[in-house]
Parts: C-alpha cells; structure tokens; sequence
C-alpha cells in the first residue's frame, strides 16, 4: 500500500508540460494578435475612413501620411513619430510631445508583448513536440481545450475593458501614463470609437489564430491513429 501511494504521489511530467499549454498558448495568441493588429496599417485606415476625421480637420495631410507615420514608428522604422504639415509658409509638427511619449510607451509595450508572444510559442512548440512524441492524447486534448476557455476568458475581459469608458482610461492610464491636451491631433485622428474597434479587431485575429491552431492540434493530436501505441 505505502508504494502505490508513493507512486501516486510521484511528479508527472507529462501532465506538468500539458499544463503549461493552459498558460503559453492563450499568452501567445493575445501577444501576437496584438501585436498584427497594431503595427499594421489596417485598423489606422479603417478608423479614420469609418469616422471622417480628416476630411474634417484644417489641416494639410492625408489619411494615408497619418497612418504611416504611426505605423512606420511603431515597426520601428522611425525613431520618432513625426508628422510634418506644410502650410507654404511655415512646416508644423502635428505631433505633440504628449504623442509622441504615448506612442513611445505604446511601442515598448508591444515590443514587451512580442517578446513574451515568442516565448510562449517556444514553450507551445516545445510541449506539442513532447506530448506528441508520448502519445498522451487525453491530457492533450483536455490542457488544450481549457487553454482555449482562458483565452476567450481574456479576450472577452479585454473586449469589457476597452468598451466601458472610465475602466479604459484607468487600467491602461498604468501602462501610457500621458494627459493629452485639449483639441490634440493623434487623440482626434484615432477617434473615440477606436478603442472598441482595436478590441472587436483584436478578438476576431485571435478567434482566427485559435481555429487554425485547434486544426493543426487536431490533426497531430485528436486522431487515435496518431496515439496509437
């Protein structure tokens, strides 16, 4: 009796590494989601195209010098967001210094974020190759499918968040800690509404992302022929 509950007790590292999935795949997805969704140009153009602002605004620029501009910096590939208006007399930044530090911690969140994305994946690759290799489909399939529940779980707080106003401003007042003055240029080109569009767009990249991965997971794991001992 006392070696069969020493047995019982003792570590398995099968379900030890099936247990990291429930963290490492809803870490990568959100990171990586994210990240798509605010580098590229996408969101920017549908947001300004949805609400008119240029169109509206005195001021001499394109949707498309705006949107470069914050995605270029964003890329990296600018040192600094900048945006020059020239008026034929005198150029103008439209850029305050208050953007330009939003945008600042903006980007070093993401990169923050991206970081934690790949290791995450690297941790995902590693325990796919590992379960797989033991044929443990069970444990398997079972992380997997609560990894999918916290990551809808994040998604769906993360949607909550930038929906209601105030808990906007405050949760990620933490992150980009910037008062913006009144009539500020990048807060009237990105429009009030763009919170809850990066959080609709954001949920619906990692939807995809999910499916594809449930697929391939499926495929490699869900199969008995591929458990098969």
């Amino acid at each position: 009796m006392w070696r069969d509950t020493r047995r019982r007790r003792q570590f398995d590292i099968k379900k030890f590494l099936a247990s990291v999935l429930v963290v490492s795949i809803p870490l990568m997805i959100f990171c990586i989601s994210a990240n798509l969704l605010m580098r590229m140009n996408d969101i920017y153009e549908y947001s300004m195209e949805s609400s008119g602002v240029i169109e509206n605004m005195t001021i001499n620029t394109s949707k498309e010098e705006v949107v470069g501009s914050i995605t270029k910096f964003l890329q990296h590939r600018s040192d600094e967001l900048s945006l020059v208006s020239d008026y034929g007399y005198e150029p103008q930044e439209l850029y305050s210094e208050e953007d330009k530090t939003a945008m600042m911690q903006t980007r070093k969140l993401l990169d923050i974020m991206l970081v934690v994305g790949i290791l995450a994946f690297l941790a995902s690759f590693t325990v796919y190759f590992f379960l797989i290799r033991w044929r443990v489909k069970t444990i398997f399939m079972k992380r997997f499918k609560l990894a999918a529940v916290v990551l809808l779980t994040m998604e769906a707080m993360n949607v909550v968040t930038l929906t209601v106003r105030p808990l906007w401003k405050y949760v990620y007042g933490w992150f980009i800690p910037v008062k913006f003055p009144d009539g500020d240029n990048l807060v009237m080109f990105l429009s009030e509404a763009f919170p809850i569009q990066v959080a609709v767009f954001e949920a619906i990249i990692s939807i995809i992302l999910l499916l594809i991965l449930s697929y391939g997971t499926w495929s490699v794991a869900g199969k008995k022929k591929m458990f098969k001992r």
